[in-house]
């Protein structure tokens, strides 16, 4: 029984490779690669704490040779610390695990299962409303998303440190 808390913890924390694109929106309604999507204003240089990553669409693109798969040019990408509870066969675990989370123009985006499953009583949005989704051959048919596994490998290196 602890082993399947334990493994259910680990894919709520988003080890499973969870990459938060299962919301319910019409994807229809996300913005393309090419759609000119509006930018916030740019982040200024803030002083960034230990778990923080200023992170831009350039620097991405030229460090992971990837496109960027966000309809925002740049945010802080960050490691919070998050915990919950959950039930699992009449038994309540206590989770304390690492959420990932990326700030843009004021807004907090969850992206791994572990801040997704606290982002409502934070106040955050799924990462799925910036995604970008990849221009399809037929422009009337919504196209898959942008890859997010780069994105996703910043983010488990900044936790690292």
């Amino acid at each position: 029984m602890r082993l399947t808390l334990v493994l259910l913890a680990l894919a709520i924390s988003g080890c499973g490779g969870d990459d938060t694109s299962s919301d319910t929106e019409d994807p229809s309604s996300k913005p393309t690669a090419t759609s000119g999507a509006s930018t916030p204003a740019s982040v200024a240089a803030p002083d960034l704490a230990e778990n923080e990553l200023l992170l831009s669409k350039a620097t991405f693109e030229d460090e992971f040779d990837a496109e960027w798969p966000l309809s925002v040019d740049e945010g802080i990408l960050r490691c919070e610390k998050v915990e919950f509870t959950i039930e699992l066969g009449g038994e309540t675990e206590h989770v304390k695990t690492v959420g990932t989370t990326f700030d843009a123009g004021g807004t907090t985006y969850a992206i791994n299962g572990a801040a997704s499953t606290v982002a409502e009583e934070n106040g955050w949005k799924n990462l799925a409303v910036i995604r970008l989704q990849d221009v399809p051959d037929d422009p009337t048919v919504p196209g898959p998303l942008v890859n997010i596994d780069p994105f996703n490998r910043a983010t488990l290196a900044l936790c690292k440190k």
